[in-house]
């Protein structure tokens, strides 16, 4: 889970920089931007936000995966020792 917390404060530290300079550029299309539609995120934003939600499914099926493995292997280390 550290990896997810990573990558959330570097989409954070990007998105913040982002802004300052877009506020510092275009001041008053920014503000009014903003303004309009709080909740608006530009496309490489909405790349990065996608890309860090693949991340947490793909770690958490990996998670699943592998203890599913453990459980299958114990299994069979049960089921092989009842055969001997």
């Amino acid at each position: 889970m550290i990896i997810i917390d990573e990558l959330e404060t570097s989409l954070e530290q990007k998105r913040s920089y982002i802004k300052s300079h877009k506020l510092a550029q275009h001041p008053t299309t920014y503000k009014y931007h903003r303004h309009s539609d709080p909740v608006v995120l530009d496309s490489y934003e909405w790349v990065g936000m996608v890309t860090l939600l693949n991340a947490k499914i793909l770690l958490t099926l990996a998670l699943i995966a592998s203890r599913l493995i453990v459980v299958i292997a114990f299994i069979f280390i049960v089921l092989s020792s009842y055969a001997l």
